[in-house]
């Protein structure tokens, strides 16, 4: 079984399952939300997600589903944060194979608040006795001015008559490391490449964003995700398999911003660049 994102068949991670719908503090009216949940596999969970599914009936959330295919974030449950030296491979595993932001949900205590400092830049620490009024503004912080949501969200209101074409994009905004051509994004979709630009044409009948631009914002998406976790551009280039330069060229063409500024923007900006460009403006 897969989520859009990821799978639970990461090495030292167990899926859980997915929780929502969650509202989004100062959201559109109706607007809800679904996270992902694992935890260490080396954890014994049952306790914990018991704990966490008696949580969610409290909110009022409506059920806790096997598999969600719209969620937002994912949540690793951990009552107590590995040390340095154990919680290494399992943060190089959420920064690699994951593509959604990740929060831990954990416990407020002195050993957890020690360790805390080593998963900055990995994921938003939220401490499990907050987490009923802090998840849902923690989860819009991080979806809100993050492009790949925004698309994803964006693929959703494109209309029945094109399903295909919003099942292909909600996975391609899912996937780890997107691709850079409309071949290779229907490799990976399944959606045949004929198809893909004939619904496209139908959305778009008066020109406007084209399937090789939105390749472009896949993977301008993906960088300002992963620039969250490097430490340089020269590191995300190289986690994608592209040249520095070429990255910076990109980020510089869609988002008419220098890469730095790019990722220290405001959320409403590269959101309103991208949302400019969807509409054709």
């Amino acid at each position: 079984m897969e989520t859009r994102g990821g799978s639970e068949t990461l090495e030292g991670l167990r899926y859980l399952g997915a929780v929502g719908p969650l509202p989004l503090p100062g959201s559109d009216p109706g607007r809800a939300c679904a996270v992902t949940v694992f935890a260490p596999k080396t954890l014994e969970v049952e306790g914990e997600w018991d704990v966490l599914v008696e949580w969610c009936q409290d909110r009022s959330w409506e059920a806790v589903e096997d598999e969600v295919g719209e969620a937002s974030c994912s949540v690793l449950l951990v009552p107590e944060l590995p040390d340095e030296d154990l919680g290494e491979g399992l943060r190089r595993e959420m920064r690699e194979n994951h593509p959604l932001p990740w929060i831990v949900l954990t416990r407020c205590v002195p050993r957890n608040v020690g360790r805390v400092d080593a998963w900055k830049g990995v994921a938003e620490v939220v401490w499990f006795e907050e987490g009923r009024d802090r998840l849902g503004a923690v989860v819009s912080e991080l979806t809100e001015g993050d492009v790949l949501s925004w698309l994803a969200r964006a693929a959703g209101g494109l209309g029945r008559g094109s399903a295909d074409l919003t099942r292909a994009l909600n996975r391609a905004c899912g996937l780890v490391n997107p691709p850079r051509t409309v071949g290779g994004l229907c490799s990976r979709t399944g959606l045949k490449e004929a198809r893909l630009r004939y619904l496209w044409k139908q959305c778009f009948p008066d020109g406007g964003p084209t399937p090789r631009e939105l390749m472009e914002w896949l993977q301008v998406g993906w960088a300002l995700r992963c620039r969250r976790q490097e430490r340089s551009w020269g590191a995300v280039a190289k986690r994608m398999g592209i040249r520095e330069d070429t990255l910076r060229t990109m980020l510089r063409r869609r988002t008419g911003l220098r890469p730095q500024e790019a990722a220290s923007s405001a959320p409403e900006v590269l959101v309103g660049r991208v949302a400019a460009w969807w509409r054709g403006a």
